[in-house]
């Protein structure tokens, strides 16, 4: 399937995080294919967010679902401060990585728009212990596929 990118502009961050699972998964779900299809057609008559999202979020969650990634997280944000000095880093994906190989192996991480996906061992733990843990001013949200 080919996203058309013309309508990324309704939801960048959705948009993306598809784009980079259609690179490794297949959807051969038919009837959401049709669905995004159908999307698509209307989007070009009249463009709407709420009906981007609402069918994207959709395709986001099968693919996710058939793809090798395990741990979600989301509202992770840009900067936060360093519990040793005090400051204000950059979360960077050696930084999610370096946090996230405390409570289990990661050997995969793909972060777009404050939500992140990752291959990792004890996902299931992980999220008992980080679901509605706050991130600098961020109060993320993490979620087992």
């Amino acid at each position: 399937m080919v996203l058309n990118r013309k309508f990324r502009y309704l939801d960048a961050g959705l948009y993306d995080r598809i784009e980079h699972l259609l690179e490794s998964v297949e959807l051969k779900d038919k009837e959401l294919a049709k669905q995004v299809n159908h999307l698509f057609n209307v989007l070009n008559i009249r463009p709407t967010k709420e009906k981007f999202v609402s069918t994207m979020s959709k395709l986001e969650t099968y693919l996710l679902k058939n793809s090798n990634y395990n741990f979600v997280m989301k509202n992770i944000p840009q900067y936060a401060t360093n519990a040793e000095t005090c400051e204000s880093v950059r979360v960077t994906y050696a930084a999610m990585r370096e946090t996230l190989d405390q409570f289990g192996k990661v050997s995969s991480i793909f972060i777009n728009h404050g939500v992140g996906f990752f291959v990792m061992k004890n996902n299931t733990e992980t999220h008992v212990q980080l679901n509605n843990m706050q991130i600098g001013k961020n109060i993320i949200q993490t979620l087992v596929v």
